[in-house]
C-alpha cells in the first residue's frame, strides 16, 4: 500500500468509527483491527497500529472474542516474521 492509500484508508476507517452507526463491541474490535492493520503497513504509524491493535485485543479478551483475538494475532505474527513488513491478503 502505498503512503497516499495508507492515509486514505486510515481515514475512510475514522470516518465509519466516528460515524457510530455500530457500538456493539464486535463492531469497535473489526474497526479497530481494520485500522491497526492499515497503520502497520506505513512506517511512520507502525507505533500507533501496533497501540490500536492491542486495545481492540484487550477489548476482544474483555468480551470472548476468540476469533478476532486469533486475527489480531495473526496480524501481529505476520508484521513480526515479516520484518515489520504487512501484507494484506
Amino acid at each position: 500500500m502505498t503512503g497516499q492509500n495508507t492515509r486514505e484508508a486510515a481515514r475512510l476507517i475514522s470516518v465509519a468509527q466516528s460515524a457510530g452507526g455500530g457500538t456493539s463491541p464486535l463492531h469497535q474490535v473489526r474497526l479497530a483491527t481494520a485500522h491497526g492493520h492499515v497503520l502497520l503497513s506505513d512506517g511512520a504509524t507502525v507505533d500507533e497500529g501496533l497501540a490500536v491493535l492491542d486495545k481492540a485485543a484487550a477489548t476482544a479478551a474483555t468480551y470472548g472474542m476468540s476469533h478476532q483475538l486469533r486475527s489480531i494475532e495473526g496480524i501481529r505474527k505476520g508484521f513480526e516474521l515479516g520484518g515489520g513488513a504487512v501484507k494484506f491478503r
